[in-house]
């Protein structure tokens, strides 16, 4: 099907990368309007640093998703909502399927959180029997 128009509009180069407007203040005042100033990253696409997850960690994860996806389409270089406008790297992408997300999320990795206790006996939450 063919058909002759006068005009086509495109819409696209928006920087549409997401970053609160709102302030979202984490561990030791940390807001993540700054945090994401630059590259909007997370752990598993669950957590960020200074909410829990070690920063090692998180980085290893995020570069983890950088290298896979050289060997996909994600690689390309058009501009868009999951690729921060600036820098190119992915913000939103989760490297394998939806299911393959599922499965690695059903089991926590607690090795890979920084876990501090609200008490100084940290079996208080057991009570007294």
């Amino acid at each position: 099907l063919e058909r002759t128009v006068d005009t086509i509009v495109c819409a696209t180069g928006f920087d549409n990368s997401y970053r609160p407007n709102f302030p979202l203040v984490g561990r030791n005042g940390v807001d993540l309007r700054e945090t994401w100033a630059v590259n909007t990253e997370s752990y598993l696409g669950l957590a960020v640093r200074c909410w829990v997850p070690r920063q090692d960690v998180t980085d290893q994860f995020n570069e983890h998703v950088q290298e896979w996806a050289k060997h996909t389409v994600w690689a390309d270089s058009c501009r868009s909502w999951y690729k921060n406008n600036e820098t190119g790297r992915l913000n939103a992408i989760w490297p394998g399927s939806s299911l393959h997300y599922q499965q690695v999320i059903e089991q926590p990795r607690y090795d890979d959180f920084e876990i501090r206790y609200s008490d100084k006996n940290i079996w208080s939450h057991l009570g007294m029997g």
